[in-house]
This record gives structure tokens, C-alpha cells and sequence, in this order.
């Protein structure tokens, strides 16, 4: 298939198989690839980005470069495979690719304490990417010339009443989760 072709011209990366796990959605392709040397990773096109976003490959890259510090930073993110070229996205008809690293794991289900996790794994993301504009003067343009990939302007004109919310004295079952989100609020 093309995923495969592609995948051995731009990572140089032999493939058996490519499955679509979910098939195409209204902003990417993505597809599960078995590796002759028995890995697994994924492929994603973002299709979205192709039509919405001008020079959408040199914008993801910057995405999966601000992911790379960030992991670096110790958060375990799943990691984008670099290009023959170096990059972490490549151009295919028009649309921006990434190779990723396949993570086990299990769909969403709902219960607490998936919420729980997320809520701090999200503290612990934002507190390392706080830490890594602050302590990188190029990084915050880096991060400002992403632009938002599903526009929230009504969220925005909450987030003043939620930060104040969730900075100010509430009873929390979370309070560990609830105290890392905290940190890393500006």
C-alpha cells in the first residue's frame, strides 16, 4: 500500500502490513504498521492540517520537536521516528505524515480513575512545558506558531472564572492531580 511505500522511502523502515484501526476520520488517517523486525508502530496523516493550516508540515514538526524537549524533560510521551532527513513529518500528497511509536494500551473506558490519570499526567505535561519555555528563549515562539487545531473561543472567554476556580480553596477528590494542575497554571 502507499503507507507502506512511504514508510520505506522517508524512514526507511520495512513494512508487512498497515491496518487502519479506525479507518479515516475528518482529520487524519491513521494506520497500525507491523515492521518486518516484529515492532509495531503508527502512521498518521493529518489531513486537517493539510487543508487548514498554511506550511502544515513545518507546523507539526514543530508540534513533535516541542514534544521531543518536553519527553526529554522526563514526561513519557509516545515518540515521533525522525525521516531519513531528519524530520519527524514528511509530505505525501499534500499531507503531512508522522511515524509514531505504537504504546499498548487499552481504549478509554470512562471510569474515575482514567480521569484521574489524565488530570495528572496533564499537570505534569504542562509543568514541563512551562519549564521548557522558561528555560528556552526560542521555545515560546516555537509554541506560538502552532496554531489550535479545533478552535475554543468559547472556552476562552471562561478561562479566567475556571482558572480563578481552580486556583482558589474547593473540595477536590483529587487533590495530588488537582495540586500538579495548579502548578502549572500561569
Amino acid at each position: 500500500t502507499e503507507v507502506i511505500t512511504l514508510l520505506r522511502d522517508q524512514y526507511g523502515l520495512s513494512a508487512l502490513t498497515a491496518v487502519p484501526p479506525s479507518g479515516k476520520t475528518a482529520s487524519s488517517s491513521v494506520f497500525f504498521v507491523d515492521l518486518e523486525n516484529g515492532a509495531r508502530v503508527v502512521a498518521k496523516g493529518s489531513s486537517w492540517y493539510a487543508g487548514f493550516v498554511p506550511d502544515s508540515a513545518r507546523v507539526l514538526e514543530n508540534v513533535y520537536e516541542i514534544l521531543e524537549k518536553v519527553n526529554s524533560r522526563g514526561i513519557p510521551l509516545q515518540r515521533a521516528l525522525r525521516t531519513r532527513k531528519g524530520n519527524f513529518c514528511t509530505l505525501h500528497e499534500g499531507i503531512p505524515w508522522v511515524v509514531l511509536e505504537y504504546k499498548e494500551g487499552a481504549p478509554f473506558s470512562g471510569r474515575q480513575i482514567e480521569y484521574s490519570s489524565a488530570g495528572e499526567a496533564l499537570g505534569l505535561f504542562h509543568a514541563a512545558g512551562l519549564s521548557y519555555i522558561k528555560d528556552e528563549t526560542a521555545a515560546l515562539s516555537l509554541v506560538q506558531s502552532i496554531p489550535m487545531e479545533k478552535p475554543y473561543e468559547e472556552s476562552r472567554a471562561m478561562y479566567e472564572d475556571i482558572r480563578m476556580a481552580l486556583l482558589g480553596e474547593h473540595e477536590c477528590t483529587e487533590g495530588e492531580s488537582c495540586g500538579k494542575v495548579k502548578e502549572s497554571l500561569p
